[in-house]
């Protein structure tokens, strides 16, 4: 099951969410705290979400995904998932946790999906979902 986190309950529980997103996010030039404490602003006052992965069964924690709107220079609204941390994450999760995220795209008006990781499990699982991962995201800080 996914469910969308309040903004109380990231604060609450945000040395812990801190630790996924670090291990899932692609590495960055910057500080890394800096960094971290921009995301918790963006996921306080809501240009960010975060949303956990439990399973039905056990309601154990299973995953985390971070994600925002945007609209690109062309107009064209995405749903950007920053980062997915996932451990043993059951096939079940995977499909209903897409279809939460798909739904939820759909209703603010986004055309498209679109992901940055650098666990190879999570490309691999999202490439079988039918996500086009021929692209790489290329960065060099100066």
């Amino acid at each position: 099951m996914l469910a969308i986190l309040l903004p109380e309950q990231i604060a609450e529980h945000w040395d812990e969410l801190k630790g996924y997103i670090q291990e899932a996010s692609p590495d960055m030039p910057w500080s890394s705290e800096d960094r971290m404490n921009d995301i918790l602003e963006q996921l306080i006052i809501g240009r960010m979400a975060a949303w956990i992965s439990y399973g039905r069964e056990d309601k154990l924690l299973d995953g985390l995904v971070v994600t925002s709107i945007f609209d690109d220079s062309e107009g064209v609204r995405s749903l950007l998932i920053h980062s997915v941390w996932a451990k043993k994450a059951k096939d079940s999760s995977w499909i209903e946790g897409w279809k939460i995220i798909k739904d939820y795209a759909i209703s603010r008006k986004c055309k498209k999906v679109t992901a940055y990781t650098k666990i190879a499990n999570v490309k691999n699982r999202a490439k079988a979902m039918g996500f086009d991962t021929s692209c790489t995201y290329l960065e060099i800080g100066i």
